[in-house]
């Protein structure tokens, strides 16, 4: 996961491309690594990333548990925390991830 730290990028009209930062996603994530976030189309399902609004900073998140008929999500934070966030804090679903580990690009499953 990336707790508590800022995603960055641009939103385009389906999704946003985002660099990364901190290492609270490692090892499917590591800082510097860019992915790409599409719009919410479907509630979110356990075990997706989710790029959600924190109220001040963007971040992304595995999503723990969801309750399709609200949409909201139970996210999951580093030691084993937990926070429910409401569907409307949901931006977008990573969907993909590019990343350079030993000196070559490589596309990451999230």
């Amino acid at each position: 996961m990336i707790a508590d730290t800022p995603a960055r990028g641009l939103w385009a009209g389906l999704g946003l491309v985002a660099v990364v930062r901190g290492p609270s996603q490692e090892p499917v994530l590591r800082s510097g690594d860019v992915v790409l976030a599409l719009r919410r189309w479907r509630a979110p399902r356990r075990g997706d990333l989710i790029l959600v609004d924190m109220g001040g900073y963007l971040a992304i998140k595995r999503v723990a548990a969801s309750d399709p008929a609200s949409g909201s999500a139970e996210l999951e934070f580093p030691a084993g925390e937990r926070r429910r966030v409401a569907a409307t804090t949901i931006l977008a679903r990573v969907v993909l991830g590019l990343t350079w580990r030993d000196g070559r690009a490589a596309w990451l499953r999230t």
